[in-house]
């Protein structure tokens, strides 16, 4: 059930107040630093490298995030989707491994355990 707050007749209506005059509810946070350090470059390097349709250079920039951040399961994830695109299936197998074995939603080991099943055939 809805509660409804009714304005006491007393009381004149306020004007809204535009959202500069507002006061913020928390102070605002630290800037985040530019730059989040090796491992966040190479994985953004990655990403734009795949959407240049570079695979090669690609694949690289993640296997090189994997290797900076090994409790990561983006790149291993990355890596298990793009492998058996460039024929490297034993590669690609030993990614889907690594991320099954990091992965802890169900959507994501289900997604995982059918790659697998994939480059096991």
């Amino acid at each position: 059930p809805r509660r409804v707050v009714r304005r006491r007749p007393d009381r004149p209506r306020r004007a809204p107040e535009s959202r500069a005059e507002r006061p913020r509810r928390r102070p605002a946070s630290a800037p985040k630093p530019a730059s989040g350090g090796a491992y966040a470059d190479a994985l953004a390097e990655a990403k734009q490298l795949i959407s240049e349709r570079k695979t090669e250079a690609g694949l690289d920039a993640y296997r090189r995030a994997s290797k900076l951040k090994p409790s990561a399961k983006g790149p291993h994830q990355a890596l298990c989707r793009l492998l058996p695109g460039v024929g490297k299936q034993a590669e690609a197998l030993s990614h889907c491994q690594r991320w099954r074995a990091m992965e802890r939603s169900p959507g994501g080991i289900r997604a995982a355990d059918r790659m697998i099943a994939r480059l096991n055939r």
